[in-house]
């Protein structure tokens, strides 16, 4: 006898569950894909909508409905991505490798909708006096997310913007495919997760098992084998340089110095050859590190103590923004004064009456994002190679400030691009 089975797509439903929890048990690998497109067709069907609306642009008829718009989108990706980064398997990564393009083109076109920017710059350039402060941060998110996704590059920007970003978020989601695969495998070998292993070192008397447990926790990803992320690394900076206007290096860039360990795999060759198609947009500082034979081996200037980077923005709030860039080991960043130019370059035309709003600086490889008391932003990046205090490879962005937002800070882990912090000017 043979049975038929009428399996209907969960994620096409409305969730019947205590507290609206994804009904897990009715869910098909099968699903994912169909309901990824089906979402797609849905967000692009509500903000048509919204363009159609022939009413002058409001917040009602523009920033709810886009809010309320993707609901589809919402549900597969909230339990697509959780799922693959806690019971992965091949068809899961299966899935979400096709899922990646699907979404970033989708995301792309959104960010790029030159009409639904226009309504909501609309909304933003007009009286917001009727607004909650609720409605109005709601209202800056959206128009800040327009403005720092490029909605202002040329055409021909856009599309390599778009190509970037699709790459970068292919290439994140594996490298967190193989530290879950390599997590995987440390339980398999020690018979405990990797949530476990601070407890474990704390508690485990044997020098050599700690030894054992720490070297397999600290080099998951970079093993050698299938699950090995060091040339995936390598190519998301690269695919963030080419994204980025400028690299900000803030000293020991090719050596860390006596005191401390060469990394695994540390190779000063491959900086400078990595370094060079960027000469032209990066700005350098001398750490205490930096021999005179390094200043050679690269392609551009570093031998300077100091740098400081003017960023005007017409229209931007406040307008400009002058960063401080030094290794840290001359001026003591705790101390380090907003006037601290009129010092260093009194006869500067060009710097005079600028006060410090940021001072970015390495050197403790420790990463920071806060204000020392005399009021100016401290900015230490930490380190991708070699970071100290427990913390993991790190990497910071600045962001210029646009007409809904100050100019902004941001520290990410190097191996996923997540934040861990982030601070406004």
């Amino acid at each position: 006898m043979l049975m038929a089975c009428n399996h209907t797509n969960p994620f096409l439903t409305e969730w019947d569950t205590p507290y609206g929890i994804p009904p897990f048990d009715k869910i098909k690998v099968s699903d994912y894909i169909p309901a990824i497109k089906a979402g797609i067709e849905q967000q692009n069907a509500e903000i048509q909508a919204i363009l159609e609306n022939a009413d002058a642009p409001t917040f009602e008829n523009t920033i709810v409905p886009l809010e309320l718009s993707g609901s589809i989108l919402a549900k597969v990706q909230g339990v697509l991505y959780n799922v693959a980064e806690t019971d992965r398997s091949d068809a899961l990564d299966a899935v979400v490798e096709e899922s990646i393009p699907l979404l970033s083109d989708h995301e792309a076109g959104i960010s790029f909708n030159k009409a639904l920017y226009e309504r909501i710059a609309a909304i933003w350039n007009a009286d917001q006096s009727s607004l909650t402060r609720e409605q109005q941060m709601v209202l800056r998110k959206h128009y800040e997310s327009f403005e720092r996704e490029g909605i202002g590059l040329p055409e021909e920007q856009q599309a390599r913007l778009r190509e970037i970003n699709s790459e970068i978020a292919a290439k994140t989601q594996k490298i967190g495919n193989n530290i879950l695969a390599e997590s995987n495998a440390f339980k398999e070998k020690f018979g405990f997760s990797v949530s476990a292993y601070p407890d474990k070192m704390t508690t485990t008397s044997d020098r050599e098992l700690r030894k054992a447990y720490n070297e397999a926790y600290t080099s998951r990803g970079h093993n050698g084998n299938e699950y090995d992320n060091a040339l995936l690394v390598l190519e998301v900076l690269r695919l963030r340089q080419e994204k980025a206007d400028s690299l900000l290096l803030l000293g020991d860039t090719l050596y860390h110095g006596p005191r401390n360990p060469l990394p695994a795999g540390h190779g000063p060759m491959g900086v400078v050859d990595a370094l060079a198609p960027y000469k032209e947009r990066i700005v350098a500082v001398r750490g205490n590190c930096d021999a005179d034979v390094d200043l050679m081996m690269l392609d551009m200037p570093i031998e300077d103590e100091y740098a400081v980077v003017k960023d005007d923005r017409a229209g931007a709030t406040p307008a400009e923004t002058t960063l401080f860039l030094s290794h840290g080991h001359i001026f003591m960043p705790e101390c380090f004064p907003a006037d601290a130019l009129h010092t260093l370059a009194p006869n500067d035309l060009e710097l005079n009456g600028r006060s410090v709003d940021a001072y970015i600086y390495g050197h403790t490889h420790i990463w920071k994002c806060e204000k020392n008391f005399k009021g100016v932003s401290l900015v230490n990046p930490g380190s991708t190679s070699l970071p100290k205090g427990g913390n993991p490879p790190t990497f910071a962005l600045y962001e210029s400030a646009t007409a809904a937002s100050p100019a902004k800070f941001s520290i990410h882990r190097l191996d996923d691009g997540s934040e861990l912090a982030t601070a406004l000017l």
